[in-house]
């Protein structure tokens, strides 16, 4: 598996999300931890299931691979931020197609900061019914969301109203 990120940057809300969605994958599979422990500890899986440590590439790849999450998969998750950026300038400039390419990629993953990218998908394409289930889902969180990821949800929400209005 080659990641196209450099894993030093990778913070670590990105790796919180990732061992989220492993978890996510090892549930849907009807796995245990203890169906995972060839490749490692249970106590080192539940630990990066649960954003408790950053697992060392080898193990990440390991995992990845176990919950059936292509390189591609993983690219796209580590990549969210990236992917958040380009829709705030293809969205101001208009660039649907782009949206549309990049929400492809993380469709099937199911984290706040996909439903980030989501929104601007949905809003590209005036779809606010979509488009107020996703900010709901974000409002249970948003004292959690950092800095960054707040001025994005408020910026979506004063979007959203004068939309609406």
């Amino acid at each position: 598996m080659e990641i196209s990120i450099d894993l030093k940057k990778v913070s670590n809300e990105l790796y919180k999300i990732i061992g989220a969605e492993l978890k996510r994958r090892r549930i849907a599979h009807s796995k245990t931890l203890t169906n995972l422990s060839s490749v490692c500890s249970i106590s080192y899986i539940s630990k990066v299931e649960n954003g408790k440590i950053i697992p060392k590439l080898h193990v990440l790849e390991e995992l990845c691979e176990e919950q059936g999450i292509t390189n591609e998969e993983l690219n796209a998750l580590l990549n969210v931020d990236n992917y958040i950026s380009e829709c705030i300038e293809s969205l101001f400039w208009d660039k649907r197609d782009k949206i549309s390419d990049i929400y492809s990629k993380i469709i099937m993953f199911d984290n706040y900061k996909v439903n980030l990218i989501k929104i601007f998908y949905e809003m590209s394409y005036f779809h606010f019914k979509e488009v107020d289930r996703l900010l709901d889902s974000i409002y249970v969180i948003k004292d959690n969301l950092s800095e960054d990821d707040y001025c994005l949800y408020c910026y979506f929400l004063m979007c959203y109203y004068n939309e609406k209005n």
